[in-house]
Formats: C-alpha cells, structure tokens, sequence
C-alpha cells in the first residue's frame, strides 16, 4: 500500500554558523533530575499518588490561549525557510500532569472480553474455509517442484535451494500416500475469543506469535502481538472493521493506504476540529457526531482514559447527488486530567522504528455515515504513577525563543545532506499546544517511561531536491516540527524517544 511520506526531522543540535540561544538549551535529559525537580515543585496534596483514570466523555481537551504565534525565518543558503502563524493551546484544565507510564499489551481477558462484546453473541469464525488437497493436487505439486528444480529455476522463482526442494518433495509425497482421491471441503473453525500462542525459532532467535482473529459478514476483530528474543520492539494491535473481511481496512497512515469502497476516490479533503457541530459541504454527519460515535464505541470496550485530538481529517464524496462522508479521528491518552501529545505513526522517509524502546501509542477511528468503520490500537500503555498533577512549566515565551535558535539549526543541517542536489525544507508552524510526551526514562526498563510536559510545535514540511520549488504545503501531513520539554527547555527528540 501507498503510505504518506514526509519528513523525518533529525533532533541532532549542530552549532554550525547559526545563532546562539540567549539561554543555553539543555540537550541531554537527566530524567531523575527531572523526576526531583518536579517532586519538589508540586504543592501539597499533589506528590505521586496512585493511576488517576479520565472518563472519556468528560475527557479533557485544549482552550485557545490568548497568545497567537509569528514568525519567519529564511536561511543564509536559501535553503531554508520557516512560517509560523500559528494558535497555542493550553489544557482545558489548566494544568499539566507528569506520569510514569510503561508498555501494557492487551491481556487476553481484554481480548477475549472485547469479542463478546462487539459479536454479542453472533457466530464469528476463526479460520477461513478451504479444502484437504487430493492425491492429483498433490501430484500436480510434486512435479511443479521436481520441474525448478530440473530446470535451475528454484532460487528465481521459489527462492529455494536444492536442499530444501528435495526435501519439500519428500515431505509431498509422504502427504501423497494418506490424501484422499478427491478434493474435501474443510468448514472454518467457529472463534470463541480467544488468543493463541506460536512460537517460533528462527535464526535471528525465538519469535513468540500471539493471535486472535474473528469474523462474519458484519464484523471483523483482529489481534496480534509479536515478541523477539532479540528485543525488536514489535509491538500489540487490536483492529475492527465493519462489514466482511474482504473490505477490511488496514492502517498505514493516510487515507492513500486504504482499499476499501470506492466512494471516496475522488474526494474532497477537510479540515476540521472534533468539536465542530455543523455540517460541511452537504454531509450527513457532523465532526461531533463521529467524535461521539468513537466515544460510544470505545465505552463498549470500558476504554476511558482517552480523549479525542482536536484536529481531524474529513473525507467528503458526492455519489448518486448524495454528500457522504469519511472521517479519520485519532484519541490519545490522557493522565490525571492532562493529554498526551499525538505523535503520527508515520513521521518520515527515515523513520527507523527500531529506534525507539516501543512505538508511540496509536488509537486511530474512522467513520463514515453509518458509523464507525475502523478501530485501530496499537501499542498501548498503562499509567503506573502520577508524579504531579500540576507542573510547573517554562512560559510559552520561552519555548518560542528555542524554537526560533534551534529548529533553524536541525534543518539547515540537512540541506547539504544530499547526494549532489540541493535540499530545500520549508516549514509551516500552524498549531502550538502543551500537551505530554513519552520519554525514556533512565535506569528504568526497556519499556518504562515518563510522560512529561512539552511544548509541541505542529506543522508541515515541504522537501524539495533540486532547484524547483513548491512552496504549497496542501496534501502534506501534519508532524511534529519541534518538542520542547516544559520542564527544563531541553529538545525532545520524538523519534528517538528522549
């Protein structure tokens, strides 16, 4: 599948012929300073206290502050240029938590306890029907093999050695002498929910496979969860679509990645808020109504402590003089009454997953006129500990002047990181908002980590190599430009989790 593109933004704080920041930027994080720092800064009544859940339908969102950001910036090469005008916004609460979080899964009470609830009580399949091969399929096999590997031609069209095709043979004809003399239907296995474990040992180590898969022709419930010996953090999903497995959605990112109906194709893209209750262009449903429809759905499961972003992307197609719509929602978690920062699952052309200790929670819906067509959560977390529930921040004065010193400096650097073109970067801040990030957190494990308070410049990036140059941003995706952590000033690097 297609998926969207964009830039990978290298957090690397390079001091080459830029300006110097009035104040000096920390750029490595002593998190037990951090932890310290605002153990003694809480008031009374505040200090670590037990996990703090949000009900998700009085879940807290962002009030626009007062403040309106500006600003421009043009490179002395030329090479790049930055535009800010851009809103900030603040926690409806007014306040901003610290919490210390780790890595959960999805136990397979979760799991098993979600099937009953979405299936209530229809039949659901775990298999997918097929057929016991004859002793002609089996033959037909046979001589397909034993033809590649007569002729040489394993390796270009099996990817097989001698080895393995002779012994794929053998194996063949042992299936040869017991298979019946025709074809047998073999009836799909009935789902009961629950998740089964493979595993598997490979060159590279043991891989453990958790699974579970259910389906009919209203629904379908997948989960997987994939573990490594030599720690690649795989991560856990839970999807369900809406209608028959073949039309299923899978998640990638963008709209470009989904097959699906052909409604859609030539849409017509939106810019919306999640609170906005109008109707736009004609269609049936309202952002509000989709918000909603995510909020009911995710009260089936007892999901509560989320809350919905408050940009979301409508889709809109007129079919038969009819408007419908197809919007894409994203929630993220929220702790002691403060939300996380959304980070985009596909962030850039470099983007190493491997890089980070375990990827960034996911919890994506899409909607049409009917309701809720996808649920995707991948890699969830679990708030073990609220450290405050009222930080004391740096003003968004001063996070504004790091931005201007130093997101400068991270991109210039990488228009003369090319092979013989020249780079250009143009960068559009259009929303500011002080949210929570997850950084590692030292001398704690692999998958344990900190969510602290950060300044968080969203945008888009426009990349061009050589001299042509399209300075439109529309149809980019919306990153992360530039975190800054709240606390001490220091740069966040998002890819890398610290």
């Amino acid at each position: 599948m297609k998926r969207i593109s964009v830039i990978l933004i290298a957090l690397l704080l390079l001091a080459a012929c830029q300006p110097t920041p009035e104040q000096p930027v920390v750029v490595q994080k002593d998190t037990e300073r951090l932890v310290d720092t605002v153990l003694h800064q809480s008031p009374e009544g505040t200090a670590p206290t037990d996990v703090v859940t949000d009900a998700v339908t009085d879940a807290p969102g962002f009030v626009k502050s007062e403040e309106h950001y500006t600003y421009d910036y043009q490179s002395g090469n030329g090479r790049l240029t930055i535009h800010a005008d851009a809103d900030v916004y603040l926690p409806a609460s007014g306040r901003i938590s610290m919490a210390r979080v780790c890595e959960s899964g999805f136990s397979d009470e979760w799991v098993k306890t979600a099937f009953d609830r979405i299936f209530r009580g229809e039949t659901a399949y775990s298999t997918f029907p097929g057929h016991a091969p004859s002793k002609a399929d089996i033959a037909r096999d046979i001589a397909y093999y034993q033809e590649l590997l007569d002729s040489g031609r394993l390796d270009e069209e099996k990817e097989m050695d001698e080895d393995e095709a002779l012994a794929l043979i053998e194996e063949l004809k042992e299936q040869y002498k017991d298979a019946p003399d025709e074809r047998t239907e073999i009836p799909p296995e009935i789902a009961d929910g629950s998740v089964k474990t493979q595993t598997n040992d490979t060159e590279i180590g043991t891989t453990v496979n958790r699974r579970m898969l259910a389906y009919n022709d209203a629904h379908s419930v997948t989960f997987s969860e994939f573990d490594n010996s030599v720690g690649i953090p795989l991560g856990s999903a839970f999807t369900y679509n809406r209608g028959t497995w073949e039309n299923a959605l899978s998640f990638s990112g963008g709209l470009e990645g989904y097959s699906i109906e052909n409604w859609y194709k030539p849409y017509q893209r939106v810019p919306v808020y999640a609170d906005e209750t109008d109707c736009r262009c004609g269609q049936q449903t309202s952002p509000a109504d989709a918000v909603q429809a995510c909020k009911d759905f995710l009260a089936i499961l007892d999901v509560t402590d989320v809350t919905p972003c408050r940009r979301c992307t409508l889709y809109t197609a007129t079919v038969d003089d009819r408007v419908k719509s197809l919007y894409i929602i994203h929630l993220v978690r929220t702790a002691a009454g403060s939300p996380v920062a959304y980070v985009p699952l596909i962030q850039g052309e470099s983007y190493n997953k491997f890089s980070l200790p375990w990827m960034y929670e996911q919890i994506t819906f899409f909607v049409d006129d009917e309701g809720v067509l996808l649920f995707d959560w991948y890699s969830p977390v679990k708030v073990k500990e609220v450290l405050s529930t009222d930080v004391q921040t740096i003003p968004f004065e001063e996070a504004a002047s790091i931005f201007e010193n130093m997101c400068c400096i991270t991109y210039e650097a990488q228009t003369t990181k090319t092979y013989n073109e020249s780079a250009y970067f143009d960068l559009y801040a259009d929303e500011v908002e002080l949210s929570m990030i997850r950084i590692r957190e030292q001398n704690s494990e692999a998958k344990t980590g900190l969510y602290v308070p950060a300044w968080v410049f969203y945008g888009k990036v426009v990349k061009q190599y050589g001299e042509h140059r399209d300075l439109s941003p529309d149809g980019y995706a919306t990153v992360i430009l530039f975190a800054i952590n709240a606390i001490d000033g220091s740069i966040i690097d998002v890819y890398n989790g610290f």
